[in-house]
């Protein structure tokens, strides 16, 4: 696609956001980046290298967890039962709530009002809507899975999500797993997924951004964070989501998927794993280009498994970013949150005495409307293009790239009216 000079700052952006950059840069004035990044963060993900190595030379612990190091550690093992109990009565609750429950009736509808749930559901939409997501796929007559220790387990994911990011938080992780529902339940993909995959799939949504600081890999990769350090400058984050969140999993009150047999657990994990570190965007064009290769030579089959978790991966990243294609006032709520955050970030660059990343910067609000079109336009669309062409004619009816192209014309719109304005 020819560029023109005046999209070249918008697609050098994207090149430095999601392309790994090396360990350079510095610490701020005092020498370390903010506190609270060191805490939970580092905590959970040191904790989750120790049991990794602990687990090396220990016998084979299997799904249920009881001789993998860490279970049962970190919080008493006696969690009163009655309270462990009282998590799945009150999300049984929130789903026999009437207006819950007519919300829920349209989780597989690409117009799920999550904002709504979020309201609804006491601002707990992500367990709410992963134990409806395995209901409607029925996984739980598929498998022997404790509902006490699923809902446990996810309300303990849920709780580490940090409410004060504006975009990286439990309702982004319940809008995603909504999407990657969505699509998988296509009759071109349900007909070939297996009750595992799809069950590694929703964790995989649900768990995506678990313990999310609120800054990028290159931040991490900048301030020689901890996280950074432990994940050798490689998909910091993704690395630590997975891994905090298998900590979690494999103590015994969170651990739903004990009675797996060992190879499906395996394959359960192996899955979630890939899922995960796919979402990292540095590696975002490659992988596309894999796909779509794939695609044009005509030998990707969903008969395959290794196709199937391609198929997978591509679902969860284009649920990650599924509000570009989403109504135009979920996509500009999004939007708000997610320039938020970036400005906070950039605030605290700024703070550090480090180079602002490019549209991270609160004072160069008019930047906005380029950033979204060049976002959209490089990023977003080729992606959605290949992913919703295997899904049959017209995309399988989706409404997705419709949307997306509504919204690519409203910021296209408003840049057109910036330029003038700056031009006069």
């Amino acid at each position: 696609m020819a560029i023109d000079a005046g999209q070249a700052d918008v697609v050098n952006w994207i090149s430095q956001m999601y392309t790994k950059r090396g360990s350079g840069g510095g610490s701020g004035a005092d020498g370390s980046p903010r506190k609270h990044l060191h805490d939970t963060a580092v905590a959970a993900a040191a904790a989750a290298a120790a049991a990794h190595h602990s687990s090396s030379s220990s016998a084979a612990p299997g799904a249920d967890g009881r001789s993998t190091p860490g279970s049962g550690r970190g919080r008493p093992r006696v969690r009163a039962v009655s309270k462990i109990g009282e998590q799945l009565t009150r999300v049984r609750g929130l789903l026999a709530d009437e207006q819950v429950a007519q919300i829920m009736k349209d989780l597989g509808e690409w117009n799920f009002e999550i904002f709504a749930l979020k309201e609804l559901t006491q601002s707990t939409p992500l367990v709410v809507t992963v134990l409806q997501c395995m209901e409607n796929m029925r996984l739980f007559q598929e498998f022997e899975v404790s509902k006490t220790r699923l809902v446990n387990f996810f309300v303990e994911v849920e709780s580490g999500y940090r409410k004060e990011n504006p975009y990286h938080n439990n309702l982004h992780a319940a809008d995603v797993t909504q999407a990657v529902s969505f699509f998988l339940d296509q009759p071109f993909v349900a007909s070939h997924m297996t009750q595992v995959e799809k069950l590694a799939a929703i964790v995989a949504a649900a768990i995506h951004d678990f313990a999310h600081p609120g800054r990028t890999n290159q931040f991490h990769i900048a301030t020689k964070h901890p996280l950074s350090i432990l994940y050798n400058d490689r998909s910091v984050l993704e690395n630590h989501h997975v891994a905090a969140a298998f900590k979690t999993l494999l103590t015994d009150e969170h651990n739903f998927v004990r009675k797996l047999p060992a190879e499906q657990y395996k394959e359960f994990r192996s899955i979630v794993i890939e899922m995960v570190l796919s979402t990292d965007l540095s590696k975002h064009f490659d992988t596309v280009a894999r796909f779509k290769s794939a695609v044009k030579r005509h030998d990707f089959s969903m008969k395959n498994a290794a196709d199937r978790l391609t198929m997978m991966c591509m679902a969860i990243k284009c649920a990650d970013v599924s509000h570009t294609a989403r109504p135009k006032a979920v996509h500009l709520e999004w939007t708000k949150r997610v320039v938020e955050e970036f400005y906070s970030q950039g605030d605290e660059e700024r703070a550090l005495q480090l180079q602002i990343s490019p549209f991270m910067d609160r004072e160069n609000e008019g930047n906005v409307p380029k950033s979204q079109v060049g976002f959209i336009n490089f990023l977003v669309r080729p992606m959605f293009d290949v992913f919703l062409s295997t899904f049959g004619d017209n995309n399988g009816g989706m409404p997705c790239l419709d949307l997306l192209q509504s919204n690519y014309e409203h910021w296209q719109n408003l840049q057109k009216q910036q330029e003038q304005n700056d031009s006069q």
